[in-house]
């Protein structure tokens, strides 16, 4: 005789519970997979000596946190902050003609901006501008220099 039981508003129908059993299992099973699937974390492994990790404990005891919650944390957190620190050396590099618009977008994963292309002329025709001012005065001294020379 079959048994029909009531579970979140699904109907399953088996013979005896521990098929029940069996079966929520495997749906358990399966939705960690596509859960797992679905975030796409990766795992990462560290070696880390006895004193740091004594301090870990200590630390994550304190404030009542998980050792890899609080790790996980503070690295994502490092990982940012060095980030930032790259992108904005990134463009440093490219409003400075260091790096060109393809080498940009390959470290970015982005085209560079228009309004950072415009700046980026701006800055090229200013810094021809000082260059040519120091050119000038350079030989405008150096020809006074000539001059004195001669007399």
């Amino acid at each position: 005789m079959l048994k029909v039981y009531k579970i979140n508003y699904f109907c399953i129908k088996t013979t005896k519970i521990t098929n029940l059993l069996t079966l929520f299992r495997r749906t358990e099973k399966y939705l960690y997979h596509l859960l797992s699937i679905a975030i796409m974390s990766y795992q990462l492994n560290l070696r880390v000596n006895g004193s740091f990790l004594a301090d870990l404990d200590q630390v994550s005891e304190f404030i009542n946190v998980g050792k890899s919650d609080w790790a996980r944390i503070k690295l994502a957190e490092a990982v940012a902050e060095e980030k930032r620190k790259m992108m904005a050396e990134i463009g440093r590099r490219y409003l400075c003609y260091i790096i060109s618009d393809k080498e940009y977008e390959r470290l970015t994963g982005a085209k560079p901006d228009p309004q950072l292309k415009a700046i980026r002329e701006v800055e090229l025709r200013e810094y021809a501008r000082r260059s040519l001012h120091i050119v000038a005065k350079d030989a405008e001294m150096t020809a006074e220099l000539i001059k004195r020379r001669r007399k």
